[in-house]
C-alpha cells in the first residue's frame, strides 16, 4: 500500500513548543516597536494604490500577531469582498463584530449579495456543465446505437459472404473431384481401343514431266457497250377525295353531328357545324337541351342526350363570336361548374 504522501512527518526545528507567535509579539512590545500599527498602515497604503494581495499578506501578519484587532479584521474582509472572496470576506466581518468592531452601513448586507450572486453563478455554471455533459452523453448514445446497428448490419454482410465462401468452395470441391473422376477414367478406358500400326510409305519416285506446248498469245476483245435501259416513271400518288359534305356549310357530315341541313355558305361554328340560330333552336328535336344562356359573354352551356353524348353531369360550352358570327369553343365540362363560371 503505497504512503500517504501529505503527512506531516518532518521533524520540528526546536524545541516542538507553541507559542512563538506571542513571544514574538511580547518581544516586539518589550523593544518599543509597534509592529501592529505599521502592518495596518502599510496594508493600508497598499489597498488605497490597489495593490490588494500584498495588503492582506500585511494584514494577515497583523492578525498572527494580535488576532484580537477588529479594525485588521474589518479591512481584510473588505479587501477579500474587493478581491470576489466573499465567504473568507463574511468570517473576517464575522471576526471584528465579535471583537466589538462595527461595521459600514450596508456592507454586509452587499458581501453576502456578492456571495449569493456567487453561490448562483456557480450554480448555474454546474447546471449548464451538467447539461452539456447530458446532452454529450446522449449524443454518445446515439452514436453507440448507431454504431451497435451498424456492426449488427456488418455481421449479417460477413455472415452471408461466409456462407457463399462455404457453398462455393463446396461447389468447387465438387467439380475438382468430378474433374479428377474424370481424368482417371479417361486414363483407364480410353486406351482399349484398336492399335494403330504405323507404316512407312516408299519413298516417292521422282518422275521428270515433259514441258508443254506453249499456249498462242490471247486475243485481245473489245467489251461491248452498255444498254442504257429507261427507268419507268413514278405514278402519281392517289388523292384521297374531300371528305362529304352535303349541307355545303365546310363540316364534314362525320362531325356535322348538331345542324346536317345547316344553308350553303353560313357562317358556321367548326366544331358543331351549327349557326347561332341553329344552336340556340336545335332544341328537343336533336336531343340538345340548352340549359343556360349568357346574353352579356354570348355563351351558351347545352346537355347533349344523343348525338353528342358526354357523359352523365358533363354539359358543352360555347361562345358566340361576332367577328366570324358563330359558335366557337365547345369545352366540355360538370354543368355545376358550367353553370358557377356563366353565371
Amino acid at each position: 500500500m503505497s504512503k500517504d504522501t501529505t503527512q506531516f512527518d518532518e521533524l520540528p526545528r526546536g524545541k516542538g513548543t507553541m507559542g512563538a507567535t506571542d513571544e514574538i509579539a511580547r518581544h516586539l512590545r518589550d523593544s518599543g516597536i509597534d509592529a501592529a500599527s505599521g502592518l495596518y498602515d502599510e496594508a493600508l497604503a497598499l489597498a488605497r494604490d490597489g495593490h490588494l494581495t500584498p495588503a492582506a499578506e500585511r494584514l494577515r501578519m497583523l492578525l498572527c500577531l494580535d488576532p484580537m484587532d477588529a479594525d485588521a479584521s474589518l479591512l481584510l474582509g473588505k479587501m477579500l469582498a474587493a478581491r470576489g472572496q466573499f465567504e473568507e470576506a463574511l468570517a473576517n466581518l464575522d471576526d471584528a463584530v465579535t471583537h466589538g468592531a462595527i461595521l459600514p452601513p450596508g456592507l454586509r448586507d452587499r458581501v453576502e449579495a456578492g456571495l449569493q450572486q456567487q453561490i448562483h453563478s456557480a450554480e448555474e455554471r454546474r447546471a449548464r456543465l451538467s447539461r452539456q455533459e447530458l446532452g454529450e452523453l446522449r449524443a454518445l448514445r446515439a452514436e453507440a446505437k448507431q454504431l451497435r446497428s451498424e456492426n449488427a448490419g456488418f455481421e449479417l454482410d460477413i455472415d452471408k459472404l461466409q456462407r457463399r465462401v462455404r457453398m462455393w468452395s463446396g461447389a468447387t470441391a465438387v467439380i475438382a473431384g468430378v474433374s479428377a473422376a474424370l481424368i482417371l477414367a479417361l486414363l483407364l478406358f480410353g486406351g482399349g481401343g484398336e492399335e494403330t500400326i504405323a507404316v512407312e510409305a516408299p519413298a516417292p519416285t521422282q518422275v521428270y514431266a515433259e514441258p508443254e506446248p506453249a499456249e498462242p498469245p490471247p486475243v485481245p476483245v473489245l467489251a461491248a457497250e452498255p444498254e442504257i435501259v429507261a427507268e419507268p416513271e413514278p405514278e402519281p400518288e392517289p388523292v384521297a377525295p374531300p371528305p362529304p359534305d352535303e349541307d355545303g356549310d365546310g363540316v364534314e357530315d362525320a362531325k356535322d353531328l348538331w345542324c346536317p341541313d345547316t344553308p350553303s355558305g353560313a357562317s358556321v361554328n367548326s366544331r358543331t357545324g351549327c349557326t347561332r340560330d341553329q344552336a340556340l333552336t336545335i332544341g328537343d328535336e336533336n336531343q340538345v337541351e340548352i340549359i343556360h344562356y349568357n346574353e352579356q359573354t354570348r355563351v351558351i352551356v347545352a346537355r347533349v342526350q344523343s348525338l353528342y353524348p358526354l357523359g352523365d353531369g358533363m354539359v358543352l360550352v360555347a361562345t358566340w363570336n361576332p367577328d366570324l358570327d358563330a359558335w366557337e369553343g365547345g369545352e366540355t365540362m360538370p354543368v355545376a361548374q358550367a353553370l358557377e363560371l356563366h353565371k
